[in-house]
């Protein structure tokens, strides 16, 4: 969905990310069982081969038994912009 917000965003640079052969990698939740591991722990966000992201969301799902907030998820995303300044930080290169 944020991949599909950006490319909405700004097209042209999606276009060109794409025509020099870059890519997303969207990895499956890294979930963390408290809540100060997953306030301290930073997405993955990682160029891992010249225009080739991997990005990893970290999530936290509270204890259905927690009062008021029992059950619920927590998740670190990236915004759309932050994928575009991505596409336009590989393509300038």
């Amino acid at each position: 969905m944020t991949l599909d917000i950006a490319i909405d965003l700004n097209p042209s640079v999606a276009r060109l990310f794409e025509r020099q052969g870059g890519n997303f990698i969207f990895l499956d939740d890294d979930s963390l069982y408290r809540g100060d591991e997953w306030l301290d722990t930073p997405m993955l966000i990682k160029e891992s081969s010249p225009k080739l992201w991997e990005i990893q969301s970290i999530a936290m799902t509270t204890p259905a038994y927690w009062p008021a907030i029992g059950g619920m998820k927590f998740c670190k995303f990236i915004t759309p912009t932050g994928v575009l300044s991505l596409m336009r930080s590989s393509t300038a290169r």
